[in-house]
């Protein structure tokens, strides 16, 4: 028999036979559904992270103390402490254009609060120097007004603007001119800090910077100002957090015997970024290129991909059972016309291939439903996601679940796949009845 044929009859006999084609199908449609929506949010959050990896810029290296113990905390003194003499010798590599060291507050630190032009407010971030990202816009922090923290500026504090408007009520609006930005600059900032034995102690600096820098409580729509004082976004500079960690621990000379908790380091091109990190790791330090990060973090989310899809998996193997059940009732109902058409010449091949298109059939017809079910799912789960957090006054646009192109086409060939393996038993038997016994069948 021509392949056109066989397909013919296969899609004939599945459309004599709707509701048990349907009903079958429904399996392999649950089992694509939960695969695409699981997979499709190990996508989106991989790519969120990665674009935001990616804003750090490819030139850089982020360079950390290696820990007996694996933590960063500045309560445990490093194997290989990130001193400023490291620093210094980081400096003196080739290709090199600049290092920024920044140093973890303490844990214990339960709050510090930030007090500008009398207005007070508990600070709720504290993000890294050199920039930093911003996590929930998916993209690097910029800047509005002032400069940013490098290497030659580690001074002040830079505040974001919807704080300045949410938390401190230092602007009438939000967002602002620029203008009304650069004329807060050079205010006076007090940072204060309580140890656990009750020992408050102030820190005076100034604002050196606004940028686009966002907690939770200051994603608000523009306009609504809040009743309450709520908590700050603020970047400290490294020299104000070295200050305050050496009156914490009560050591001047912390970083001499535990270091800074990190370091960014600006390489001239990408080419130079390796042999440069490897000439850091010989330091005894830990350097980490963007490269790598985003290498480590996929291979997690493969391993969580993986995990997640098992769910599916096993929709889809009670699926194929069913499969393989209807097409063992299909055979036995049709074992006159079995015997019929290999008394008209059809071999063993030709009945083999028939059953086993329509097979193919049911799982594809389930996996085109699921891939549409799953990207609709995605759709409102997206929705419902957003719609939930601007009930809440938090105004993102978040895309965790995301379907690709590769999604969908790997979905549907799986899901013939599965039909095509659940099909191969009842089809071979199928293939091996005898056509005399079968044209006797009643």
């Amino acid at each position: 028999m021509r392949f056109p044929d066989l397909l013919g009859n296969s899609l004939a006999s599945l459309r004599r036979r709707k509701v048990r084609t349907i009903l079958t199908s429904i399996g392999v449609f649950v089992g694509i559904v939960t695969i695409v929506t699981m997979v499709s949010a190990g996508i989106g959050a991989q790519q969120q992270v990665t674009a935001t990896l990616s804003g750090l810029g490819f030139e850089s290296i982020t360079v950390n103390p290696k820990y007996s113990s694996g933590s960063s905390s500045p309560s445990n003194v490093p194997a290989h402490p990130l001193t400023p003499a490291v620093v210094a010798l980081i400096k003196q590599i080739p290709n090199v254009v600049s290092v920024t060291p920044d140093i973890n507050l303490p844990d214990a630190i339960p709050e510090v609060d930030i007090s500008v032009k009398g207005v007070s407010a508990p600070v709720s971030s504290f993000f890294s120097n050199g920039g930093g990202v911003n996590i929930l816009s998916g993209g690097q922090i910029t800047m509005l007004a002032g400069h940013d923290f490098d290497a030659n500026h580690q001074d002040g504090v830079i505040i974001g603007a919807q704080s300045l408007y949410n938390s401190l009520h230092l602007v009438s609006s939000y967002p602002a001119d620029a203008a009304v930005y650069n004329q807060l600059l050079g205010t006076p900032v007090q940072l204060t800090v309580v140890d656990p034995r009750g020992e408050q102690q102030v820190f005076t600096t100034t604002l050196v910077g606004v940028d686009n820098s966002t907690n939770l409580d200051d994603i608000r729509a523009p306009g609504a100002r809040p009743v309450t004082v709520r908590n700050a976004s603020v970047r400290i500079g490294s020299n104000v957090k070295v200050a305050i960690v050496q009156w914490w621990y009560r050591q001047p000379d912390i970083l001499e015997k535990r270091g800074y908790s990190r370091a960014t380091v600006k390489v001239d091109s990408v080419p130079h970024v390796n042999a440069v990190a490897d000439k850091i790791r010989g330091y005894g330090m830990q350097a980490d290129t963007v490269s790598s990060l985003i290498d480590q973090i996929s291979r997690v989310f493969t391993i969580l991909q993986v995990m997640l899809t098992s769910v599916g998996l096993l929709a889809l193997l009670v699926a194929s059972i069913g499969i393989a059940n209807t097409m063992i009732m299909a055979i036995y109902e049709r074992t006159r016309e079995i015997g019929v058409l290999k008394a008209l010449g059809a071999t063993r091949g030709d009945i083999l291939g028939m059953f086993m298109l329509e097979a193919s059939f049911i799982g594809l017809l389930g996996g085109i439903f699921g891939v549409i079910g799953g990207w609709l799912l995605d759709l409102l789960l997206n929705w419902g996601l957003n719609t939930y957090l601007a009930s809440q006054g938090f105004y993102v646009n978040l895309q965790i679940f995301q379907v690709n192109a590769v999604l969908i086409i790997g979905a549907l060939i799986f899901a013939a796949f599965v039909g095509l393996l659940a099909g191969l038993y009842p089809a071979r038997r199928a293939a091996r009845l005898d056509p005399l016994a079968a044209l006797r069948h009643e």
